[in-house]
């Protein structure tokens, strides 16, 4: 247990959707709470699949959200060469939700005055900063980088992310009192391409709650593929663009050309329909299934032959270290960032060109047919368990 000095300690979410970096909140909130520290987890929107998953104790906060002319007064509170930014966002057809609440964020640290404040997205990260400009706090504002933010704000999914948001965090980042990022690539790319004080910088990686895992992985999936002989390869993740299923797909079929292998793919999202028809397309449905997000996806990795990652980018993909600890088999493309620094180099699993369905197809044959040593994926899963993460946050942010 490290020196413990932090007593009140916020984080903020756009809402529990159950993705990788509400998870990990999640899990942190939790392990805060068991060594007494008070709580607030601040939402843009109280909805989403891990609603179910907030740790008892956790003071849930939903921000209000404000309309476009109590925004609008803001506009003018904030540095002029932000003025022409703030004013395409507000008179968009969508505002971020983020951006909605920043007079309830502001609000609540008047009144709650937390020592810290823990913002995890890209969107909410500038929201969260923007607030600490016009805070009088003495609150450490500090974000945490999940991916590689020179690579997913360009691939946003509209205008406002893909042309404003990069450039404001460019401007705004450097006003955070400390950065975490989950990566080393991910702190490199903060330093080169957004000029980030490296002092201010520190990676730690995502936490594993061994024990939960552990537990959870030795049921048994409820489905009749996990009752014969035939190989499963299996994916989690939302369907969207960035996780590149398609190449997945496309190594499915070739693989079945010769040898009959099964795909199961947890996760929902955008890309759900366009993955169906694709699907269809190649003539996989057979031998695939998409049931949706799951859960308990760890009876899946310990149960099933191969785990496999088809990202194009990625921040740390929590689901490869998840895989580790339940001793699957790995196969990740080496995209930017994460697999290379959880699989050491591919010393605990195998790691591929982005978007090369021949080199996906033959690792996944491969994988198949090779025995591993699962007592070794997980001492290397044990390294980043959830009491050694947590150690090391509350050292950063008390510092």
């Amino acid at each position: 247990m490290c020196n413990q000095k932090l007593q009140h300690i916020a984080f903020i979410l756009n809402s529990l959707a159950g993705g990788g970096t509400e998870k990990v909140i999640l899990t942190l909130a939790e392990e805060f709470i068991s060594r007494g520290i008070k709580v607030d987890l601040l939402v843009c929107k109280h909805d989403g699949a891990l609603i179910k998953n907030t740790p008892q104790g956790t003071n849930v906060i939903e921000l209000k959200k404000h309309n476009r002319l109590t925004l609008f007064k803001y506009i003018f509170k904030l540095p002029p060469v932000d003025w022409l930014s703030l004013v395409a966002i507000l008179f968009s057809r969508k505002i971020p939700k983020p951006f909605s609440r920043i007079p309830s964020l502001q609000k609540y640290l008047a009144l709650s005055k937390p020592e810290a404040i823990l913002s995890s997205q890209n969107t909410v990260n500038i929201v969260s900063l923007w607030t600490k400009s016009l805070s009088t706090t003495n609150t450490n504002f500090i974000i945490r980088q999940s991916n590689f933010l020179s690579k997913s704000m360009p691939a946003g999914k509209n205008y406002i992310e893909r042309k404003i948001l990069l450039p404001l965090a460019k401007r705004w980042y450097k006003r955070a009192d400390k950065i975490i990022t989950v990566s080393h690539e991910i702190q490199d790319d903060l330093i080169k391409n957004f000029l980030i004080n490296k002092n201010k910088i520190t990676t730690i990686y995502n936490p594993l709650h061994l024990i939960k895992i552990t537990k959870l992985a030795s049921k048994k999936p409820d489905d009749p593929w996990f009752t014969d002989s035939i190989p499963i390869v299996l994916a989690v993740g939302r369907l969207n663009k960035v996780k590149n299923y398609p190449l997945l797909f496309k190594a499915i079929k070739k693989v079945n050309e010769h040898q009959h292998v099964r795909l199961i793919v947890l996760g929902d999202g955008s890309e759900r329909e366009s993955l169906e028809h694709l699907a269809n397309k190649l003539n996989i449905k057979s031998f695939m299934k998409m049931p949706g997000y799951m859960s308990n996806p760890y009876q899946y990795m310990k149960h099933s032959d191969v785990f496999a990652l088809s990202s194009n980018h990625e921040g740390l993909p929590n689901v490869l270290q998840e895989a580790m600890a339940c001793g699957c088999k790995i196969i990740s493309t080496d995209c930017p960032s994460g697999p290379k620094e959880i699989l050491s180099n591919g010393s605990y699993g195998k790691l591929i060109p982005v978007n090369d369905v021949d080199a996906m197809a033959s690792a996944i044959t491969a994988s198949i047919n090779e025995n591993i040593d699962k007592n070794k994926l997980y001492r290397q899963a044990s390294y980043i368990s959830l009491d050694k993460i947590v150690n090391t946050y509350i050292k950063f942010i008390s510092r």
